[in-house]
C-alpha cells in the first residue's frame, strides 16, 4: 500500500519527529483522516502498514479496524487468535455471515436434497457454536461499555442473488433454472433438533451482545425457533429484530410457532425492544379469514409475547399473530359485556415499562356469506363487531400500560376490506390523540371512547378523538370465497 508519491517507509525521520511534536489531539485527528481516506476513498486498501508506524498509530488504526467485523466460518480462527486483551473493547459490531456450500448453478435445475439440507445445517451450527464458544469468555468489563451489536445473514455463493450480472442474466433467461425454488421448502436450523420433540439449546452463553438482528438480506429461511434459541443465550440482550417465515402448511406452521414460543421461556429479562415480522402469501385482492387462514397462530405464542412485553419498552409485531388471540385477555365477552371495563377485573398495571406497541394483523373475522347481507364486506355485521371489539380490547389492554406513549393496531390493507387503523399517541403538553383511520364509515362504540378516555386520564392527559375516512378504490369483483392462505 502506498500513497501518491511517497510510501510510509519513505517518510524522512525528521518529518516524523516534527509530527510527534504536535499535540496528541491533532496527531490523532491527522491519523483518523488518513484512515478515513483509505477506508472510504476511491482507492480503499488495507490499513496494516499504518499500524506499523508506532504504537500510537497502531492504537488508532485498530480502533477503526476492529470496530466492525465480518465473521465467517473461514476466518473464525483469525477472529479467535486476534480478539484478545484490549482489542475486545474496540468491537462495536459483529456481522456473522454463514456461507453455505456451493452447488451447480449454471443452470440450477435441482431442489435441495436431504443431504444438502443436512450439510447446510451443519455449516450453520458449526459457525454459531465456534463463534459463541470464543465469545463465551468475553466479559462486560472486556468489551465496549454499550455492548456489541450482532447481525446474522445466511446464503450460498451459488444463490441467484449472489450471482454477478452475466450469470444472473444467463440464469434468468434459462427456463430450466429454478432459481430460489431450490431452497423454497428448506429450513436452516441447529443440528440435532426435531419437530416432534422439545428443542435442546446447547449454544454457549454470550454476555456482551446488546442487539441481535437477522439481516433483511438473509435470503434463507431460518427455523423460527432458532431465532428464539439464539436470543435465549444472550443474557445481556436489549434489542432484537428479525423476520420469521411461515410455512405454507398449517400443521407445520403450528409446530414451528409452538416451538418458537417454547424457546421464548428462557429469554432474558434485559430485553427492552422486540421487533418480529412475518410473510404473507395471499394476495391483497383476497380476504384472509382469521380462523380459516390463520387458525394456527396460536394461544401459546400470544401468551409468550404478552409475557415478554411485561419487561419490554417497545414491541413491534407484523403479520405474526391473530389480533383476537393477542388481545384475548381483554376481548369483550358477548352481549353481557356492555361497560368500558369488566367490573370483576381490577386492571392493575401489567406492562410497567411498555412505551410503544405496534401490532399489524393480516386476517379478519367475518361471516363467509357476507355477500348475502351487502355488496360491501365492511358493512357485514360480524366484521363490524370484530373491529369494534379490537378497539375496545386495545383500550382495556392499554389501561394496564402506565408508561404507554404510542399504540398502533393496524389491519393489513386489503382490496375489499380496505384500511383500518387505530392509533393512540401522547403528544407534547396535556393531550393524548386517538385516531381511527379508515377507508369506510366507522363509528366506535361510546363505551370504547369512554375506555380510551380513562386510558388518557391514567396518563394524566385529556383525550382528543379523530375519525378519518380516506378514499379507497376497488378493482373488479370481490371474491365470494374466503382466502384459506394467510
Amino acid at each position: 500500500m502506498s500513497s501518491p508519491g511517497v510510501s510510509i517507509s519513505e517518510v524522512p525521520a525528521s518529518r516524523m519527529d516534527r509530527f510527534c511534536q504536535l499535540p496528541a489531539e491533532l496527531r490523532a485527528a491527522v491519523v483518523e483522516s488518513v484512515v478515513d481516506h483509505w477506508r472510504y476513498g476511491d482507492e480503499s486498501d488495507s490499513l496494516a502498514d499504518y499500524a506499523l508506524v508506532c504504537k500510537e498509530w497502531q492504537s488508532i488504526v485498530e480502533r477503526f479496524n476492529f470496530s466492525v467485523l465480518k465473521v465467517t466460518l473461514a476466518n473464525l480462527d483469525d477472529f479467535d487468535s486476534s480478539m484478545v486483551g484490549s482489542r475486545r473493547s474496540l468491537v462495536k459490531r459483529i456481522n456473522l455471515h454463514v456461507d453455505l456450500p456451493t452447488y451447480d448453478n449454471d443452470p440450477c435445475e435441482k431442489k435441495e436434497t436431504w443431504e444438502d439440507k443436512a450439510e447446510n445445517n451443519a455449516c450453520f451450527t458449526l459457525a454459531f457454536y465456534r463463534l459463541f464458544k470464543t465469545m463465551h469468555s468475553w466479559t462486560p468489563e472486556d468489551s465496549t461499555r454499550e455492548g456489541i451489536d450482532f447481525s446474522l445473514s445466511i446464503s450460498s455463493p451459488s444463490d441467484l442473488r449472489n450471482a454477478n450480472f452475466e450469470l444472473w442474466q444467463r440464469r434468468r433467461w434459462n427456463i430450466k433454472d429454478i432459481g430460489e425454488k431450490r431452497f423454497a421448502d428448506s429450513w436452516i436450523d441447529f443440528v440435532g433438533q426435531d419437530e416432534e420433540f422439545d428443542r435442546v439449546n446447547r449454544l454457549p452463553v454470550v454476555k456482551v451482545i446488546r442487539s441481535f438482528t437477522v439481516s433483511p438480506q438473509n435470503h434463507r429461511a431460518l427455523m423460527p425457533a432458532a431465532h428464539a434459541d439464539i436470543i435465549a443465550r444472550l443474557p445481556g440482550l436489549r434489542k432484537a429484530s428479525f423476520d420469521i417465515t411461515k410455512d405454507r402448511k398449517k400443521e407445520t406452521r403450528k409446530i414451528h410457532f409452538n416451538q418458537f414460543a417454547g424457546s421464548m421461556t428462557r429469554w432474558p429479562t434485559s430485553l427492552e425492544s422486540l421487533t418480529i415480522a412475518s410473510n404473507t402469501i395471499s394476495s391483497w385482492r383476497q380476504i384472509p379469514h382469521e380462523t380459516l387462514a390463520e387458525g394456527d397462530s396460536g394461544a401459546k405464542l400470544c401468551d409468550k409475547l404478552r409475557r415478554a412485553a411485561q419487561h419490554l419498552k417497545e414491541l413491534n409485531v407484523t403479520n405474526v399473530v391473530r389480533i383476537r388471540e393477542f388481545l384475548r385477555p381483554h376481548w369483550p365477552m358477548g352481549t353481557e359485556d356492555t361497560e368500558p371495563f369488566l367490573a370483576n377485573r381490577p386492571y392493575h398495571p401489567e406492562f410497567w415499562l411498555l412505551k410503544t406497541l405496534y401490532i399489524s394483523y393480516g386476517s379478519i373475522w367475518y361471516n363467509t356469506e357476507w355477500h348475502k347481507q351487502s355488496d360491501d364486506i365492511n358493512e357485514s355485521s360480524e366484521l363490524v363487531d370484530f373491529r369494534q371489539n379490537v378497539s375496545l380490547a386495545a383500550a382495556r389492554m392499554a389501561y394496564t400500560m402506565p408508561q404507554l406513549k404510542h399504540m398502533t393496531i393496524k389491519q393489513r390493507p386489503l382490496m375489499w376490506a380496505g384500511k383500518h387503523e387505530l392509533e393512540y399517541k401522547i403528544e407534547d403538553g396535556a393531550k393524548a390523540k386517538l385516531t381511527w383511520l379508515n377507508t369506510f364509515d366507522f363509528k366506535p362504540w361510546e363505551r370504547t371512547v369512554e375506555a380510551w378516555t380513562e386510558v388518557a386520564a391514567r396518563h394524566e392527559r385529556k383525550l382528543e378523538v379523530r375519525i378519518t375516512t380516506g378514499t379507497w378504490h376497488t378493482d373488479g369483483k370481490a371474491p365470494l370465497l374466503p382466502s384459506l392462505t394467510f
